[in-house]
C-alpha cells in the first residue's frame, strides 16, 4: 500500500523509493495501489544486492504516477 501523510487536496507530493535486494536476493515487490508509470511498470531485479530507485508522485486528488530513476 502506498500512502502519503498529511495529504493536501490538489497539492502534488513526491516520494523516492530505494529498493535494495538482500544478499540472498529473490525479494518480490508488489504495488496494491494503481500507479500510472511513465513508460511501463519498471522491472524490479531480484538478483542479490541489486538496487532499484523509483519515484512515486501523488496528484493530491486520487492518482499515483511513477517513474524509474535507476535499475
Amino acid at each position: 500500500m502506498i500512502s502519503f501523510a498529511s495529504q493536501q487536496t490538489s497539492q502534488m507530493q513526491r516520494m523516492t523509493i530505494v529498493l535494495l535486494q538482500f544478499g540472498d536476493g529473490n525479494c518480490v515487490v508488489e504495488f496494491d495501489t494503481p500507479i500510472y508509470w511513465q513508460d511501463r511498470q519498471p522491472f524490479i531485479d531480484t538478483r542479490a544486492l541489486i538496487m532499484t530507485i523509483m519515484e512515486i508522485m501523488f496528484d493530491g486528488t486520487s492518482q499515483f504516477y511513477g517513474r524509474l530513476i535507476y535499475g
